[in-house]
C-alpha cells in the first residue's frame, strides 16, 4: 500500500495527520463524532478502522443527519475531562488552513489546497475531503492495517460526494483516482468492459 502522505501536494496535511493520530493514540478516550451524512461516515469509517486494527477503545457519537438537523441547531459537544472528540464536518465551502491537531476537540473540515498538475506543472486549487484528512490519520495510526486498506478507496467516494465535479474541475478527485489505481486499490473501467450491471442501469 503506497502512502497517501506520499503524494505531492499533501505533507503539510500529513504531517498534521501525524500530529493528530500521535493525540488519538495517546491513551485518551476517543469519541468518534459526526453527523449521520454519507461523507461524513466515510471519513468516520477511516478512523474506526485505525482504531479496530490497532485494538484501541473508542466510542462513537452520532448525531441525525444535516437533512433533519441543520449544523446551526447543533449543540456543541460535551466533553469530558480526558477525552479527545474527531469531529468530522462536511462544509461546502474549504476552509482556508487546517485545523488544530491539538486539544480535546480535533475537527475534520474541508481543506483547501493546492497541486501542481500536468507537463507545465500549473498550480490547481481544490478542496481535501474530511475523510481524506481521517485517511490521513489512519494511515500513521496503523500503517499496514488491513481494515485501514480496506475502506481507504471509499476516501474517492467522498472526495466525489463534495460534488465539485458537478460544476467544476476536482484536481484531488484526480489525484486521489490516479494514486489508487497506481497502487492495485483501484480499477478504473468504462461501462461496456463491466460484464456484471446492476439490472436497473438504461
Amino acid at each position: 500500500m503506497s502512502p497517501l502522505s506520499s503524494i505531492e501536494g499533501l505533507a503539510e496535511a500529513a504531517s498534521w495527520a501525524e500530529h493528530v493520530a500521535a493525540s488519538l493514540t495517546a491513551g485518551h478516550t476517543v469519541v468518534l463524532d459526526g453527523a449521520a451524512d454519507l461523507n461524513v461516515v466515510l471519513g468516520l469509517v477511516q478512523l474506526e478502522a485505525a482504531f479496530l486494527d490497532r485494538g484501541l477503545p473508542y466510542r462513537r457519537a452520532l448525531s441525525p443527519s444535516t437533512h433533519f438537523l441543520p449544523a446551526s441547531e447543533r449543540e456543541s459537544p460535551s466533553i469530558k475531562a480526558g477525552d479527545v472528540h474527531c469531529m468530522v464536518v462536511e462544509e461546502t465551502d474549504a476552509h482556508p488552513s487546517l485545523p488544530t491537531s491539538e486539544g480535546p476537540l480535533i475537527h475534520f473540515v474541508p481543506v483547501g489546497a493546492s497541486i501542481q498538475m500536468g507537463r507545465e506543472q500549473r498550480s490547481r486549487t481544490g478542496a481535501l475531503s474530511p475523510a481524506l484528512l481521517c485517511a490521513l490519520v489512519a494511515e500513521h495510526m496503523a500503517p499496514s492495517g488491513p481494515r485501514v486498506r480496506l475502506v481507504r478507496p471509499w476516501v474517492l467516494l467522498a472526495q466525489w460526494g463534495r460534488g465539485a465535479l458537478d460544476a467544476s474541475y476536482d484536481p484531488w478527485y484526480t489525484v486521489l483516482r490516479d494514486h489508487l489505481c497506481e497502487e492495485g486499490t483501484l480499477r478504473v473501467a468504462n461501462l461496456a468492459e463491466v460484464e456484471t450491471l446492476p439490472s436497473n442501469l438504461p
